[in-house]
Protein backbone atom coordinates (compact mmCIF):
# COMPACT_ATOMS: atom_id res chain seq x y z
CA UNK A 1 0.00 0.00 0.00
CA UNK A 2 1.28 3.73 -1.20
CA UNK A 3 -0.26 6.73 0.36
CA UNK A 4 -0.23 10.49 -0.96
CA UNK A 5 -1.36 13.34 0.86
CA UNK A 6 -2.52 16.66 -0.51
CA UNK A 7 -3.98 19.69 1.53
CA UNK A 8 -7.05 21.06 -0.78
CA UNK A 9 -9.47 23.78 -0.83
CA UNK A 10 -10.21 27.05 1.05
CA UNK A 11 -10.15 25.04 4.84
CA UNK A 12 -7.15 23.12 3.72
CA UNK A 13 -8.51 19.78 4.28
CA UNK A 14 -6.50 16.21 3.95
CA UNK A 15 -7.13 14.38 1.02
CA UNK A 16 -5.23 11.17 0.71
CA UNK A 17 -4.63 8.69 -2.11
CA UNK A 18 -4.19 5.47 -1.67
CA UNK A 19 -2.66 2.92 -4.18
CA UNK A 20 -2.93 -0.92 -4.22
CA UNK A 21 -0.68 -3.24 -6.08
CA UNK A 22 -3.11 -3.29 -9.38
CA UNK A 23 -2.54 -0.05 -10.15
CA UNK A 24 -5.78 1.30 -8.75
CA UNK A 25 -6.54 4.06 -6.94
CA UNK A 26 -8.65 5.33 -3.85
CA UNK A 27 -9.41 8.58 -2.91
CA UNK A 28 -10.27 9.67 0.68
CA UNK A 29 -11.76 13.22 0.94
CA UNK A 30 -11.00 14.71 -2.36
CA UNK A 31 -11.99 18.03 -0.68
CA UNK A 32 -11.52 19.98 -3.76
CA UNK A 33 -9.11 20.29 -7.17
CA UNK A 34 -11.07 16.58 -8.05
CA UNK A 35 -9.57 17.48 -11.74
CA UNK A 36 -6.29 17.90 -10.81
CA UNK A 37 -6.20 14.85 -8.52
CA UNK A 38 -7.27 12.54 -11.67
CA UNK A 39 -4.09 14.17 -13.27
CA UNK A 40 -2.04 13.40 -10.49
CA UNK A 41 -3.49 10.04 -10.47
CA UNK A 42 -2.85 9.75 -14.24
CA UNK A 43 0.61 10.52 -14.41
CA UNK A 44 1.50 7.67 -11.79
CA UNK A 45 -0.09 5.43 -14.26
CA UNK A 46 -3.39 4.39 -12.20
CA UNK A 47 -6.85 4.06 -12.50
CA UNK A 48 -9.21 5.61 -9.45
CA UNK A 49 -11.91 2.96 -8.51
CA UNK A 50 -13.93 4.31 -5.62
CA UNK A 51 -13.91 7.39 -3.70
CA UNK A 52 -14.70 6.94 0.41
CA UNK A 53 -15.45 9.70 1.75
CA UNK A 54 -15.05 9.99 5.80
CA UNK A 55 -18.17 12.47 5.68
CA UNK A 56 -20.36 14.67 3.87
CA UNK A 57 -19.18 18.04 5.22
CA UNK A 58 -18.70 20.47 2.17
CA UNK A 59 -14.97 20.21 2.73
CA UNK A 60 -14.48 16.84 2.00
CA UNK A 61 -16.93 16.43 -0.79
CA UNK A 62 -15.71 19.29 -3.09
CA UNK A 63 -13.84 17.60 -5.71
CA UNK A 64 -15.92 14.44 -5.84
CA UNK A 65 -17.88 15.65 -8.77
CA UNK A 66 -14.97 16.28 -11.33
CA UNK A 67 -13.93 12.88 -10.47
CA UNK A 68 -17.00 11.08 -10.67
CA UNK A 69 -16.79 13.03 -14.51
CA UNK A 70 -13.90 12.07 -15.47
CA UNK A 71 -13.89 8.65 -14.15
CA UNK A 72 -15.65 5.49 -13.85
CA UNK A 73 -15.05 5.44 -10.11
CA UNK A 74 -17.87 4.22 -7.30
CA UNK A 75 -18.41 6.66 -4.67
CA UNK A 76 -19.15 5.33 -0.96
CA UNK A 77 -20.37 7.42 2.27
CA UNK A 78 -22.05 6.22 5.21
CA UNK A 79 -25.78 5.90 4.86
CA UNK A 80 -26.59 8.52 7.43
CA UNK A 81 -24.70 11.17 5.50
CA UNK A 82 -26.05 10.72 2.50
CA UNK A 83 -28.51 13.59 2.51
CA UNK A 84 -25.60 16.09 2.85
CA UNK A 85 -24.21 15.53 -0.41
CA UNK A 86 -27.13 17.31 -1.76
CA UNK A 87 -28.10 19.91 0.70
CA UNK A 88 -25.88 23.36 1.31
CA UNK A 89 -27.47 23.88 4.20
CA UNK A 90 -26.64 20.54 5.87
CA UNK A 91 -22.69 20.20 4.52
CA UNK A 92 -22.36 23.67 5.67
CA UNK A 93 -21.44 24.91 2.36
CA UNK A 94 -24.32 27.83 2.89
CA UNK A 95 -22.87 28.10 6.23
CA UNK A 96 -19.10 28.77 5.17
CA UNK A 97 -20.70 30.81 1.56
CA UNK A 98 -18.02 33.79 2.51
CA UNK A 99 -14.79 31.48 2.28
CA UNK A 100 -16.31 29.54 -0.51
CA UNK A 101 -18.20 32.12 -2.82
CA UNK A 102 -20.77 28.78 -3.83
CA UNK A 103 -22.88 25.80 -2.51
CA UNK A 104 -21.45 22.76 -2.62
CA UNK A 105 -23.52 19.75 -4.05
CA UNK A 106 -22.38 15.96 -5.22
CA UNK A 107 -23.90 13.51 -7.34
CA UNK A 108 -25.63 10.69 -4.69
CA UNK A 109 -23.54 7.87 -3.73
CA UNK A 110 -22.58 4.69 -5.41
CA UNK A 111 -22.55 2.73 -1.96
CA UNK A 112 -24.22 3.41 1.11
CA UNK A 113 -22.46 2.13 4.16
CA UNK A 114 -23.08 1.03 7.69
CA UNK A 115 -20.62 0.40 10.62
CA UNK A 116 -18.71 -2.76 10.29
CA UNK A 117 -18.70 -3.16 6.12
CA UNK A 118 -15.52 -3.97 4.57
CA UNK A 119 -14.45 -2.59 1.09
CA UNK A 120 -12.08 -4.94 -0.60
CA UNK A 121 -9.87 -3.22 -2.87
CA UNK A 122 -6.94 -5.70 -4.28
CA UNK A 123 -4.57 -6.70 -1.31
CA UNK A 124 -5.87 -3.95 0.67
CA UNK A 125 -9.35 -3.99 3.03
CA UNK A 126 -10.69 -1.11 4.22
CA UNK A 127 -13.16 -1.97 7.38
CA UNK A 128 -15.41 0.91 8.18
CA UNK A 129 -15.95 2.15 11.92
CA UNK A 130 -19.21 4.29 12.35
CA UNK A 131 -18.47 7.12 14.39
CA UNK A 132 -20.54 9.55 14.80
CA UNK A 133 -21.00 13.22 16.67
CA UNK A 134 -19.24 15.32 14.51
CA UNK A 135 -21.92 14.35 11.54
CA UNK A 136 -24.81 11.70 11.76
CA UNK A 137 -22.28 9.33 9.40
CA UNK A 138 -19.28 10.51 10.21
CA UNK A 139 -16.74 6.88 9.93
CA UNK A 140 -13.43 6.01 9.70
CA UNK A 141 -11.48 3.49 7.43
CA UNK A 142 -9.56 1.08 9.04
CA UNK A 143 -6.61 -0.71 7.11
CA UNK A 144 -3.00 -2.44 7.57
CA UNK A 145 -2.35 -0.07 10.61
CA UNK A 146 -3.56 3.16 9.08
CA UNK A 147 -6.56 4.83 10.39
CA UNK A 148 -8.35 7.65 7.79
CA UNK A 149 -10.01 9.72 10.48
CA UNK A 150 -11.81 12.34 8.81
CA UNK A 151 -12.81 14.79 11.39
CA UNK A 152 -13.88 12.39 13.61
CA UNK A 153 -10.06 12.67 15.32
CA UNK A 154 -7.12 15.63 14.78
CA UNK A 155 -3.96 15.72 16.31
CA UNK A 156 -4.95 16.26 20.07
CA UNK A 157 -8.15 17.31 19.27
CA UNK A 158 -11.53 16.17 17.89
CA UNK A 159 -14.32 17.49 15.11
CA UNK A 160 -16.49 20.34 16.51
CA UNK A 161 -20.58 18.83 16.85
CA UNK A 162 -22.11 22.36 17.05
CA UNK A 163 -23.54 22.09 13.47
CA UNK A 164 -25.93 19.87 11.97
CA UNK A 165 -26.07 16.42 12.53
CA UNK A 166 -23.51 17.00 15.37
CA UNK A 167 -23.88 14.92 18.81
CA UNK A 168 -21.81 15.52 21.52
CA UNK A 169 -22.94 12.60 23.46
CA UNK A 170 -22.82 10.07 20.04
CA UNK A 171 -19.18 11.48 20.11
CA UNK A 172 -17.86 10.33 23.21
CA UNK A 173 -19.78 6.91 23.21
CA UNK A 174 -17.19 7.05 19.55
CA UNK A 175 -14.56 8.15 21.45
CA UNK A 176 -14.68 5.15 24.05
CA UNK A 177 -15.05 2.87 20.82
CA UNK A 178 -11.53 4.25 19.36
CA UNK A 179 -10.00 4.57 22.47
CA UNK A 180 -10.76 0.85 23.13
CA UNK A 181 -8.79 -0.80 19.27
CA UNK A 182 -6.10 -2.33 20.30
CA UNK A 183 -2.63 -1.60 19.36
CA UNK A 184 -1.35 1.36 17.50
CA UNK A 185 -2.05 2.64 14.09
CA UNK A 186 -1.13 6.03 12.24
CA UNK A 187 -3.96 8.47 12.10
CA UNK A 188 -4.59 10.17 9.06
CA UNK A 189 -6.62 12.87 9.49
CA UNK A 190 -9.10 15.28 7.73
CA UNK A 191 -7.19 18.55 8.66
CA UNK A 192 -3.61 19.31 10.32
CA UNK A 193 -1.21 16.76 11.33
CA UNK A 194 -1.36 13.16 11.17
CA UNK A 195 -0.85 11.25 14.56
CA UNK A 196 -1.19 8.20 15.84
CA UNK A 197 -3.54 6.15 17.78
CA UNK A 198 -0.87 5.47 20.99
CA UNK A 199 -0.33 9.10 20.88
CA UNK A 200 -3.87 10.30 21.22
CA UNK A 201 -5.04 7.78 23.84
CA UNK A 202 -2.19 9.53 25.72
CA UNK A 203 -2.70 12.93 24.83
CA UNK A 204 -5.97 14.01 23.52
CA UNK A 205 -7.97 15.48 26.40
CA UNK A 206 -11.28 14.42 24.92
CA UNK A 207 -10.37 11.01 25.09
CA UNK A 208 -11.99 9.04 27.87
CA UNK A 209 -9.55 8.07 30.56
Amino acid sequence: MKIKQYVLGPVQTNCFVVYNDQNQAAIIDPGANGAQIVDAVQKDGKEITMVLLTHGHFDHIGGVHEIQEKTNCKVYIHEQDQELLQDPSKNLSKLFQKVISKNFTSAEADVLLKDGDTIPFGEITFHVMHTPGHSRGSCMYLTDGVIFSGDTIFKREIGRNDTYGGDPVAQQKSLQRIAAIPGDSIICTGHGENTTLEEEKKYNPYFPR
